[in-house]
């Protein structure tokens, strides 16, 4: 990973948001996706996700990107945020548009719930089978986004089957 990255967020709930806020304070340009094209027409225009985190500002550099095979199109790295019972129906849209080697780092909790019935895969295993990539890596740990965007202390955690990818995201 380079000083400065390009940074996708999947997914404009309060992890997401948070991670943002995070990743936008280290000094990485990060732009934010959403299902809802008008949410996050509101969320750039009052700098504010009401829904979601509603405490928390959002500095003028974070960006929102309603086109999200654009978006990851230009990232160096994916991060995403999506409810586990949508990430199989958000990334099918990706399919066949990702490049292999971005980075993904997962914040999502819980199994697959895909709409045909529960599979049991863990959110990366989903990430990879859906958008073939290879360098995926999962965030998790005893935080709350509430606090983690307020700037108090947290302890997380990066794992992955590849120590060279959880090593360049953390």
């Amino acid at each position: 990973m380079k000083e400065r990255n390009t940074i996708a967020i999947i997914g404009d709930g309060a992890w997401g948001t948070a991670m943002a806020l995070v990743l936008h304070s280290g000094g990485h340009d990060v732009t934010i996706w959403g299902h809802d094209p008008a949410y996050l027409d509101e969320m750039r225009r009052s700098r504010r996700n009401r829904l979601f985190l509603p405490d928390a500002p959002l500095p003028e550099g974070i960006g929102f990107e309603p086109d999200l095979r654009a978006l990851v199109g230009r990232a160096d790295l994916a991060v995403s945020a999506v409810p586990s019972k949508f990430l199989r129906p958000v990334l099918s849209g990706l399919a066949g548009a990702v490049d292999p080697g971005l980075p993904v780092l997962s914040l999502t909790k819980g199994f697959d719930g895909s709409p045909d019935g529960e599979t049991f895969l863990r959110p990366t295993e989903v990430i990879q089978e859906v958008l073939g990539v290879n360098r995926v890596a999962a965030l998790s740990g005893p935080s709350h986004a509430e606090e983690i965007a307020r700037g108090l202390p947290a302890s997380v955690v990066i794992a992955s089957d590849g120590l060279g990818v959880a090593r360049d995201l953390q």
